[in-house]
């Protein structure tokens, strides 16, 4: 892997990790806050929920009762209604959708009239008897009987005659899916369930304000009732409430979804997932930029660290100056790429290039004028009695010389000519671009001006003189750097046969 994904492979773990744990934090900070409110708030909801449905049906009843007085007291006084007041009971009943029908249930008789129907009901007096019996002294009870269900209502009053205690008993069929919508549309909490049950028997089927015939199944009420003694949690379906008052006898249970009861930690978990993300997507971005701006100095410098192996060393740094440690890196490549650049390409005696570098320098120049079809010519020159110098006036006046003509080399240098010292006391000059007599032209230049200096060594004067041999590329007899190197020497050994300084053009013996 680059170092560039390393580097945001690296920073995105440290943020992806930072943020997941400050997520977990925050929520975790939040979260126990926000259950217990919402507790509170679904306490407050669900007695709410029950004291409404507790109000409207109580109210609804006890217009009932108001309404039938009337017609009551008459059969208490054992006076027979007729028709018109059978036909108001009938009125008054269909006006109320959740009654079916009205009986009264005389005690002293212990005989069920009906009241606003024809029908008679018998087996309604065994039922009756056995709940007053079972439930004494309450004044209202649900039961069922021949599927369906019904309420009673004690009525309690004073016969005249006798001061005697008369408790009659008011029984109201009730239309259970009209009770069940009656329910739901007083319910607040959307998504819940209802259960209605007496004497830990379930009334009517649950009510679920989701609708009935939906996807959501509701719990059995028998899974409810061990919920409850459990602290009203329901495994992973909600949690249960059992708020006041009771309805006639009856216990409301409300089962809260955990989907409803968790909305608020949801909206929670979704808000900081989604600041998060928005964090991770900018973290992402600014890493992105670190890392171009971390990488990008260092591919250049890896560059030029790949060109100066090349012995390309016209490449430039390109780096803006900083204050940091990329800028102090940058700059300390460069001096140190200068000093290899000059041990490396230069002779550090004449200061003109060294072997290695002139044929690296040859090669491409070569390349370029076969490519081209320029012209490419090459002098050798060669320190006349160089081996007398040395012996007669010590090595250290041998490299007062050699540096002498390294010095004139260079004076006499064009931007694109490389001057090098190929060995000893010999140089090469390699002229691009330039034919043999132009050649011909600066080592005759070369030579005179080495001819006209003077090395001064402990008081004495040494003068010496230059041979050069010139040879240039040719297509077919001289088109590699050995043979126009071998060329030139030829013409340089000419030029010594010859007296010496003087210089020699090689001539084909084609």
């Amino acid at each position: 892997m680059r170092l560039k994904g390393k580097l945001v492979l690296g920073f995105t773990s440290v943020v992806f990790a930072s943020l997941a744990i400050l997520g977990g934090i925050i929520y975790y900070t939040f979260a126990q806050g926000i259950q217990k409110d919402t507790r509170q708030i679904l306490t407050l909801q669900t007695r709410q929920t029950a004291m409404a449905v507790h109000n409207a049906l109580h109210y609804q009843i006890n217009d009932i009762v108001i309404a039938i007085s009337p017609s009551i007291n008459r059969l208490r006084r054992n006076q027979a209604l007729d028709a018109v007041a059978l036909e108001n009971l009938r009125a008054i009943t269909d006006k109320v959708p959740l009654i079916k029908s009205l009986y009264l249930y005389r005690n002293s008789t212990a005989a069920v009239i009906p009241l606003s129907t024809r029908r008679n009901a018998p087996w309604l007096i065994d039922n009756l008897k056995n709940l007053k019996n079972s439930a004494p002294g309450k004044s209202s009870f649900w039961f069922h009987s021949h599927n369906h269900l019904y309420l009673a209502l004690a009525l309690t009053a004073f016969n005249n005659k006798n001061s005697k205690k008369d408790q009659n008993i008011l029984v109201a069929e009730i239309n259970e899916p009209a009770l069940s919508e009656f329910i739901n549309s007083l319910t607040t909490i959307k998504g819940s369930v209802l259960y209605l049950s007496q004497g830990g028997k379930l009334l009517i089927p649950p009510i679920s304000t989701t609708g009935r015939g939906g996807k959501f199944k509701p719990p059995e009420f028998s899974r409810i009732q061990a919920a409850l003694t459990k602290g009203g949690i329901l495994e992973n379906q909600g949690r249960i409430y059992q708020p006041k008052p009771q309805l006639f006898s009856s216990r409301i249970s409300i089962l809260i979804p955990r989907s409803f009861y968790q909305s608020r930690l949801s909206i929670l978990r979704d808000r900081i997932i989604t600041a998060l993300l928005i964090v991770a997507w900018c973290a992402i971005w600014i890493i992105f930029i670190i890392a171009q701006r971390i990488v990008r100095p260092v591919q250049r410098l890896n560059k030029l660290t790949r060109d100066t192996i090349a012995f390309n060393y016209t490449s430039e740094l390109e780096i803006k100056p900083s204050d940091d440690e990329i800028g102090d890196l940058s700059l300390n490549f460069e001096n140190m790429r200068l000093k290899i650049k000059d041990l490396v390409t230069k002779d550090q005696l004449t200061h003109v290039f060294n072997r290695c570098f002139l044929m690296h320098i040859f090669e491409l120049a070569l390349l370029k004028a076969l490519r081209l079809e320029e012209t490419l010519s090459c002098i050798m020159i060669d320190i006349d009695y160089f081996k007398k110098v040395n012996n007669t006036f010590g090595h250290q006046a041998g490299d007062e010389v050699l540096a002498m003509v390294g010095k004139i080399l260079l004076q006499h240098t064009r931007d694109y000519d490389t001057p090098a010292r190929y060995g000893g006391e010999k140089f090469i000059f390699i002229l691009p671009d330039t034919t043999i007599d132009t050649a011909g032209k600066i080592a005759e230049r070369i030579r005179r001006a080495m001819e006209q200096q003077t090395v001064h060594i402990e008081g004495q004067r040494i003068n010496c003189t230059l041979s050069l041999g010139i040879a240039e590329l040719d297509k077919h007899t001289a088109n590699t750097t050995e043979q126009i190197i071998s060329h030139a020497s030829t013409a340089l050994r000419r030029a010594k046969d010859n007296g010496r300084n003087q210089i020699s053009i090689f001539v084909s013996a084609s």
